[in-house]
């Protein structure tokens, strides 16, 4: 059986395989504020990889683009 071996602040701690994903998303999402924080960002980064990219805009276009979406969705 498989798993996860700690090192480092994690050191002491086995995590089996079938166990592992509800272990880091608990983790990630009721961890500590600076996990909570680490795991944000790069999900965010993650999502966005594939089909968009970042601009700066201001507010009226992102209103504009918004109103876009919810006319398309309804």
């Amino acid at each position: 059986m498989g798993g996860y071996a700690g090192i480092g602040p994690e050191a002491g701690k086995f995590v089996l395989e079938e166990e592992a994903y509800e272990y880091a998303l608990f983790r990630c999402t009721k961890g500590t504020l600076e996990e909570q924080k680490e795991f944000r960002e790069a999900f965010v980064e993650w999502y966005y990889s594939g089909n968009w990219v970042w601009e700066d805009q201001i507010a009226e276009d992102r209103d504009h683009c918004a109103g876009d979406h919810k006319r398309r969705t309804a």
